[in-house]
């Protein structure tokens, strides 16, 4: 199956506008572009669907996605229109990733600012991707839910994609498997290592086959976080930890196991290709170096790593 692969737009406001980025990743052989949700960061940070309407008016062939929108902080009508309309504007090329928000990168803060309970995360994010699923295909939907309640509401126009974009689970906690399997067409976690991939994807498995799906129809991707210098793999290791504290506002600690894709171009490589030997198919890097780097990151990558896995 193809390799693809993916660029997460990680804060790169003010120094590369998101148009620009999609722009640059089409013409460098990327297939797809990504963006995030940060509502409290004290860091620059833009909204998500604005940015990817603006992404998807830039390049007019590659995907564009969530990597993740946080589902139990929002207004599950409101989102299901705005992943509506995002989805015609871009002509049917929105990947929507979903998240919770329990990982030690996660926005804490989301949940403050919206006066959202994180303890009900997970049943909000499961009665939320109900009710949407039902808006989607177009009938008028009553819901009297634990957390939201209407009656005979329908939204108007639907997605182009049918029945809806495809939804990737993003997260490794065992809801979001459950998740997975249930809803989700991908499955997009952070790195853990391959091994840990593997044992989750089996759980996937389980649970998709117990909700009557066939598991081979979930797209397997992986939010990688890279960085490609000229230096072996723990000095790179610690030069992303570094950017990324600058970028983000707060310190970055990353496991020293080889789980992400730090070192020469040959390390970054094999990391790759060790998740790809799991059934990885999709990697949405997330670039570690400074934002000025970003340009050359991505050049060097379609250069000295990309064609290693197109052949």
């Amino acid at each position: 199956m193809a390799i693809e692969f993916g660029v997460m737009y990680s804060r790169f406001y003010p120094g590369i506008g998101p148009g620009e980025f999609a722009a640059m990743l089409q013409s460098t052989g990327f297939d797809s572009a990504w963006m995030g949700e940060g509502p409290a960061s004290t860091q620059p940070a833009l909204d998500p669907f604005l940015t990817l309407t603006a992404m998807a008016l830039a390049a007019e062939r590659i995907r564009i996605g969530s990597c993740v929108v946080l589902v139990p902080i929002r207004n599950p009508v409101l989102l299901a229109k705005e992943v509506a309309t995002i989805d015609i504007l871009s002509g049917g090329r929105f990947v929507f990733g979903i998240g919770v928000g329990a990982s030690g990168m996660a926005d804490h803060g989301a949940y403050d600012i919206t006066g959202t309970d994180p303890r009900t995360r997970g049943a909000r994010c499961d009665e939320y991707l109900d009710l949407m699923t039902a808006l989607w295909r177009g009938d008028p939907v009553t819901h009297h839910g634990r957390f939201y309640a209407l009656d005979g509401m329908a939204i108007a126009p639907r997605p182009r994609q049918r029945p809806h974009p495809p939804i990737w689970a993003g997260g490794d906690a065992e809801g979001m498997l459950r998740r997975a399997g249930r809803f989700g067409d991908g499955f997009v976690p952070v790195a853990a290592g391959p091994a840990d991939y593997a044992a989750r994807w089996g759980r996937i498995e389980r649970y998709a086959r117990e909700a009557g799906r066939d598991p081979a129809g979930i797209t397997r991707a992986l939010h990688l976080y890279y960085h490609c210098a000229d230096a072996e793999r723990g000095a790179a290791h610690a030069e992303a930890e570094r950017n990324l504290a600058a970028r983000y506002g707060h310190p970055v600690s990353f496991a020293d196991d080889g789980r992400f894709a730090f070192g020469d171009a040959e390390a970054c490589a094999a990391t790759i290709a060790a998740y790809r030997d799991v059934g990885v198919t999709h990697f949405v890097l997330n670039l570690a170096c400074p934002i000025d780097e970003v340009p050359a990151a991505l050049g060097r990558f379609a250069e000295e790593v990309m064609p290693r896995f197109r052949s």
